[in-house]
């Protein structure tokens, strides 16, 4: 077995070793060594993985010897494409007007559709960062908790595909209609040259060591091949970083770069990644626009129902709030999300499929006394979107529970709400600060509050971690006294903050 990354508590490869343990308990019996790779090695995972593979490799030859006459297909050898295209002759070219009537978005299992209504930028056109707010509506009803996430598959935009289209240079009319051997129900239709590198191939990706192989297959140029095996070769791993994740360069800029390569069309869909599905936290209760609280500034303009066709029908509100991906490179070059360019691009009215994945907070499980039990939100920047969805998901209950006679709700109060949010600016990214506001008008500072920290508002800099130091006594008596619990959303956490734990 092999593990190909650090635990998500810093300990190393712990989940591996575990299962390592309790294997050789039940009796397994080990041929070779445990491998044990990290993310964080000079040379990426390949450092470690490739040449545990090839001595994994040799001892299964040791092991289990080929038959006389057959030996190991080479690592550079080209197999045959996993995948057949043909050109469809009995349907005609696509015009502009033909995809427009004809285009059927792929759909995966469970996936839903969503139509944007509202894409606004919450951070000053003068700030660095572009934050956006995103909501949509369905009239499929949308079961989720607080830390649940939309996962979002985005297109590549039409210049980037028209660039791709020149450089890849098919011998085909790019609307033509394509047949493509396996088939699968997820591909667009009608599936086109154009539609395939819009809807399906991440090639704006970085490429992976296996692209170079291909690369190096497709070209006459010996230069060419020569540098296009090295990047192949483990021992010039550091030089394939340099070339490839640092300056964060795309599959087309290196077929660009290499112009000599030729890559048939049949090992297209083999040799550029899938457009993989994106998550992003869902920052909205499931019942937030239906609820019984008073409008606030940001969901002033939405109705839980809406006119059609003279009667009222259902409709379901959802919200994202998604920091747009945009910098330059170490090569002076502006890279953007592939997803968050998309996600920018998006206008009211535009539609897209969405799928709901649970989220790691655990918070379907305490919905029974989660609103008789203090709660502590941490969600500095982006990562309060999950605990807006918490905060309201509580409030609503709380005012049923207020709602409710005495009788009826055993004589609970609500518990305490306690957020602790961090940005850089009071004016720059403070996200839902507004309605935080009119939440702790509404309830008192007894069920919800918020302590903020604003970063870059004052010469010392101050961050989540010394207001959670400040407030130390109500944070223990929340907790240690009350049996509260804490929430944290955010990749990695300062040392400092887990000092202050």
């Amino acid at each position: 077995m092999a593990k190909l990354r650090r635990d998500w508590n810093g300990r190393f490869n712990w989940a591996v070793k575990k299962l390592h343990k309790r294997l050789l308990q039940l009796g397994a019996q080990e041929f070779y060594i445990r491998g044990e790779g990290d993310v964080q090695h000079e040379e990426g995972i390949d450092g470690t993985l490739i040449p545990w593979v090839s001595g994994l490799t040799s001892k299964l030859l040791e092991l289990f010897p080929l038959p006389d006459g057959i030996s190991p297909i080479p690592d550079h050898q080209l197999l045959p494409p996993k995948f057949r295209v043909s050109i469809d002759t009995s349907k005609p070219i696509y015009s502009d007007e033909s995809y427009s009537e004809n285009l059927t978005l792929p759909r995966g299992p469970n996936s839903f559709k969503l139509t944007v209504s509202k894409n606004d930028r919450l951070t000053p056109n003068t700030h660095f960062q572009d934050t956006r707010l995103l909501s949509f509506t369905s009239s499929t009803p949308l079961s989720h908790s607080p830390g649940d996430a939309i996962s979002i598959l985005a297109t590549n935009p039409p210049e980037v595909v028209s660039e791709a289209l020149e450089i890849l240079n098919f011998n085909i009319s790019p609307d033509q209609p394509l047949i493509i051997t396996p088939s699968s129900s997820t591909f667009i239709t009608p599936l086109t040259l154009r539609t395939l590198l819009t809807h399906h191939l991440d090639i704006t990706a970085i490429p992976r060591r296996s692209f170079f192989t291909f690369c190096a297959a497709f070209t006459d140029d010996e230069t060419h091949k020569e540098r296009l095996i090295d990047f192949t070769n483990p021992l010039y791993a550091e030089e394939l970083f340099d070339y490839t994740t640092r300056p964060r360069r795309s599959i087309l800029e290196v077929l660009q770069e290499f112009g000599s390569v030729k890559v048939p069309l049949e090992y297209l869909v083999e040799m550029i990644p899938k457009i993989k599905g994106r998550l992003f936290s869902i920052a909205s209760a499931a019942d937030q626009y239906s609820s019984p609280l008073p409008s606030l500034p940001s969901v002033s303009e939405k109705k839980p129902e809406e006119e059609k066709g003279g009667e009222k029908e259902k409709v379901y509100h959802l919200d994202l709030l998604i920091a747009i991906v945009k910098y330059r490179t170490v090569i002076k070059r502006i890279r953007r999300g592939m997803c968050t360019r998309y996600i920018s691009s998006l206008t009211p009215g535009c539609t897209l499929n969405a799928t709901i994945t649970k989220g790691g907070l655990g918070t379907s499980s305490q919905k029974k006394i989660q609103h008789s039990t203090p709660v502590i939100l941490i969600g500095p920047g982006t990562g309060v979107a999950p605990m807006r969805a918490m905060v309201w998901e509580r409030m609503i209950g709380v005012e049923k529970h207020l709602s409710d006679d005495s009788d009826n709700n055993g004589g609970l109060r609500p518990a305490k709400t306690l957020l602790f949010f961090g940005c850089r600016g009071k004016d720059l990214d403070n996200y839902f600060g507004d309605e935080w506001s009119e939440l702790s008008k509404r309830f008192g500072n007894e069920v919800f509050e918020v302590k903020t920290a604003f970063s870059r508002d004052q010469d010392r800099k101050r961050y989540v971690q010394h207001v959670i130091k400040d407030e130390k006594q109500e944070v223990w008596k929340l907790v240690g006294e009350m049996g509260g619990f804490v929430y944290e959303f955010r990749k990695n956490a300062a040392s400092g903050e887990r000092g202050t734990y």
